[in-house]
Order: structure tokens, then C-alpha cells, then sequence
């Protein structure tokens, strides 16, 4: 079965479309100009059992939904580290003193119709849309809580429609946009004390008031 539905186009229609994109100002298959996107339409909120949520669909059908789920999780100890407060501290700095986070931290799974998980194509987006949050580790050290816990994110994607056109393009605008939606509890701990919940600010994930 074929990863993901491929365009055939015909020499005579690729030497078509090469020569008009070519113009200054190139011409377009379906009239926009050069730096118009696609109209599309979007909401967020419409998971309500998640964190975070974003529905995109472009103008020629294709649709996209993510979901983000968060989870406290202790950090992990390398083996043979002694579990003090300074040995955590040098865990969570990098060689600058500035606090920094783990690429573990984020886990994500993408889903196309009439694909399977370990689908060349599938990993490719996975791959693609995880290196452009995780590369300069800026997201990954504001999921960090403290010397001894951190936030995990469950982003979950999922390409409603077969694609018609290459999806890197929807499945990166409606995860920023869920990722813009996707909103913690306060913590009412302090330093590396326990994570305590705010329950008044709208916590969607676990049921414990601590992680355990």
C-alpha cells in the first residue's frame, strides 16, 4: 500500500508548472499570488479531555487535529548519580548555568490515513515536526518544574483526510496552534518541593493533587 496519495503529472504538466512558477511574478495552478496561503479554517478547544487541541482544514478539503496531553514526571536519575540537591542541579544546568530540558520530555505520534506508524512517510513528519520543537531545546526548558520534576507532553496528530498535497505543511500549523491553546495548572509548590496542583486554573490532566 502506498505511503500517502501521490499527484501524477505528466511531463508536458510539470514542464507547465515549472515554467510559471518560474515567472517573476510566478503564476500559480490556482491563481494566488506568491505569498498568499491557502484559506483555511481553525478552532481551538474542540478536545475537551486534553490540555490543548486545534482543528485546521484548508480550502481543498485536507484536515488536520491535534491533541496535547500533559503529565507531571519525576527526572530521571542516571545511573550511579547520587540524588542530592547539587547532582540535580548540574543534571538540569547546562554548561552556561542556564536550566535545560530533555528531548524525552516531548513524546509525539502522527497519524495518516491508509499509512502505518512505522511508514517511511509517517516517521518523516514525525521526524520533521519533532526536530523543529526540540532542536535549539528552548521548548523542552519551559516544560521544566523543577530540579526533581518536569512537564511530559503527549502530542497526538492525526491527518483526518488522505492527503491530496504534501501535509508537513498543515500537520506543523495545526500542532502550533494547539501547542498556542494548550494551558498548565499553576503550581501552588515551591522550589523542589512536591508539584501541588491549582485546581481554579483549569487542570484537564490527572486526578492526583502531587506526583507520586
Amino acid at each position: 500500500m502506498a505511503s500517502a496519495q501521490q499527484v501524477m503529472l505528466s511531463p508536458a504538466e510539470l514542464a507547465y508548472l515549472h515554467s510559471s512558477l518560474s515567472l517573476t511574478p510566478p503564476i500559480r495552478p490556482d491563481g494566488r499570488k506568491a505569498n498568499q496561503f491557502r484559506p483555511l479554517t481553525a478552532e481551538t478547544g474542540i478536545l475537551p479531555g486534553t490540555n490543548g487541541s486545534a482543528r485546521v482544514c484548508f480550502s481543498d478539503g485536507t484536515e488536520a487535529i491535534v491533541g496535547v496531553k500533559a503529565e507531571i514526571e519525576k527526572t530521571r536519575v542516571p545511573p550511579g548519580a547520587e540524588a542530592n540537591e547539587e547532582t540535580a542541579e548540574k543534571r538540569t544546568e547546562g554548561q552556561d548555568g542556564e536550566s535545560k530540558g530533555s528531548n524525552d520530555w516531548l513524546e509525539m505520534t502522527v497519524e495518516i490515513p491508509g499509512s502505518r506508524d512505522d511508514d517511511a512517510a509517517t516517521v518523516f513528519l514525525s521526524n520533521m515536526l519533532s526536530e523543529a520543537l526540540l532542536a535549539d531545546g528552548e521548548f523542552t526548558k519551559k516544560l521544566r518544574i523543577n530540579n526533581r520534576f518536569h512537564w511530559k507532553l503527549y502530542l497526538d496528530i492525526l491527518l483526518i483526510s488522505p492527503p491530496l498535497s504534501y501535509p508537513l505543511p498543515l500537520l506543523s500549523l495545526t500542532t502550533h496552534l494547539a501547542l498556542l491553546a494548550t494551558r498548565l495548572p499553576r503550581l501552588k509548590s515551591e522550589g523542589d518541593e512536591d508539584p501541588m496542583l491549582d485546581r481554579k486554573s483549569g487542570w484537564t490532566g490527572r486526578d492526583e493533587n502531587s506526583a507520586s
